[in-house]
């Protein structure tokens, strides 16, 4: 089975990016990674889609719920190109 990559940049209300980042993981099943970001938006998520309808599901379902959220920017992904970079060190 194939996946599109959804990717969501979450704004968080000041001193949550934390708290909301491990509340996306706990709570939505089809996130793979939550990655904390400089520049406008203090997240990254990154989830996999078997079917594009299900993604205002996941977005509007079950993100927009998570509390101290301000703001989301959400991408799909046509392609991937180049190989994963593997485990970051923390």
């Amino acid at each position: 089975m194939s996946y599109t990559r959804l990717f969501i940049q979450v704004k968080c209300e000041p001193g949550f990016a934390d708290e909301v980042g491990a509340q996306i993981v706990d709570q939505i099943d089809e996130v793979l990674e939550v990655y904390s970001t400089t520049g406008s938006y203090d997240l990254l998520v990154k989830a996999k889609l078997a079917d594009v309808q299900k993604m205002a599901p996941i977005v509007q379902g079950k993100l927009h719920k998570i509390g101290h959220i301000r703001e989301t920017n959400t991408f799909l992904s046509f392609s991937v190109f180049g190989r994963d970079i593997g485990e970051f060190v923390s």
